[in-house]
């Protein structure tokens, strides 16, 4: 069991490392972070990564408090349970 203030520690170093978020990359976290965990289910992350994954679900979910004021959450049909409108997760290539 890992204590809170490692737990911490740990996410603000992976913020830090993230760091400078721009307004222009808003709309790449316009996403249902945990459907997204959901959908790729527990057999596509190995056991030795899960922490990781959850670091960065935590700073996801923070940068999204950031730009919408909220934690996007959707419904079965990619609807935004807060704003009403449709969200669908945007796929990204590396540069």
């Amino acid at each position: 069991m890992k204590s809170i203030e490692y737990i911490l520690k740990d996410l603000v170093e992976k913020i830090k490392y993230e760091l400078p978020i721009r307004s222009k990359e808003k709309s790449r976290y316009e996403y249902d972070r945990s459907k997204f965990i959901s959908s790729h289910g527990d057999d596509e992350i190995d056991e030795k990564y899960s922490y990781d994954v959850d670091l960065e679900t935590l700073r996801v979910m923070i940068y999204q408090l950031h730009f919408f004021n909220r934690i996007i959450h959707t419904n079965e049909d990619d609807i935004d349970i807060r704003s009403n409108k449709t969200v669908k997760e945007k796929l990204y290539e590396k540069p």
